[in-house]
């Protein structure tokens, strides 16, 4: 990011996967970097910012660091948490590329779970109610009833309160992870009955995120199967569902020329890496099994 830059232009979204190869322009394949701006008109709310990259990626929100990871790695993702006041924002993100694989994705949406009605077919107790899933709050999680034998499989849900688009679903699993579920929704005016969704399947607790394509429903469930290892019950922090943003909403084009100024602030906190789901199980179908029933 130092020198004059070899190539300008406007592009549409921070969605780059070079592969092997570069941006062009005049741009090589390796040692480039790249910053992109813009501002973004935002809802009031809870919002989480997703970064993907190899190699190194910054992000800047109203001029606050909330995404710093500068050095060399492979293609690994990010993501942090702001509550955002309504109106428009800044977006600032720097990029760079030192061998081998390129990829810069950066992306953000609003929690369209946060603080709604949730319901499962189980809980361990009081202190661990299906809503505490959706309360925001990261220290708190649901957790179904210990479970006896390894045919005892559940389902939580969460009442979006009406029929909302979303393309992705993260969930932050406790110890108690499902090595095998299914995450699914329903369209209805009742978020009890039979649901479709895709399959999935995990190895560790943490942060994991679906991309389940577009999709617009009511209600959204997971159904558990398997438990991880040595335990006894399936449990998780949050779910939390999204339509993601790529780029920002252009209110204004600067004159060429025009200089911008940008002060830069430490950042507040840290981002929380993301797991991959594995894909061997993923595909579509219908679960008519599988219902949720009060």
């Amino acid at each position: 990011l130092s020198g004059n830059p070899v190539y300008s232009g406007c592009m549409s979204s921070i969605d780059r996967n070079w592969g092997t190869g570069g941006p062009g322009n005049g741009v090589g394949t390796d040692n480039f970097s790249v910053r992109w701006y813009g501002r973004s008109a935002f809802e009031g709310g809870a919002y989480a910012f997703f970064a993907s990259t190899d190699d190194g990626m910054r992000a800047y929100l109203d001029n606050s660091l909330i995404i710093d990871r500068w050095y060399d790695q492979p293609l690994s993702s990010y993501r942090t948490s702001r509550s955002m006041s309504a109106g428009l924002h800044n977006i600032l993100v720097e990029y760079y590329e030192s061998g081998g694989g390129a990829l810069a994705r950066f992306r953000w949406g609003k929690n369209l779970a946060l603080g709604r009605w949730a319901e499962a077919s189980s809980q361990q107790s009081s202190t661990y109610t299906p809503v505490m899933a959706t309360d925001g709050n990261y220290s708190t999680r649901w957790s179904s009833s210990f479970l006896n034998t390894l045919l005892d499989d559940q389902w939580w849900f969460v009442d979006l309160g009406s029929r909302k688009e979303f393309d992705r679903i993260s969930i932050y699993w406790e110890a108690a992870y499902a090595t095998d579920f299914l995450v699914a929704w329903r369209d209805a005016d009742s978020c009890y009955g039979d649901y479709t969704g895709l399959r999935y399947s995990v190895s560790q607790a943490g942060w994991t995120s679906y991309s389940v394509g577009s999709r617009a429903a009511r209600c959204i469930a997971v159904f558990m199967y398997e438990r991880a290892p040595g335990k006894f019950n399936f449990s998780f922090w949050e779910l939390e569902a999204y339509r993601l943003n790529y780029s920002p909403a252009v209110r204004a084009i600067a004159p060429t020329g025009e200089t911008i100024q940008i002060e830069i602030l430490p950042s507040g906190d840290s981002p929380v890496q993301e797991f991959s789901a594995a894909s061997t199980k993923r595909q579509e179908e219908p679960v008519s099994t599988w219902s949720t029933s009060p």
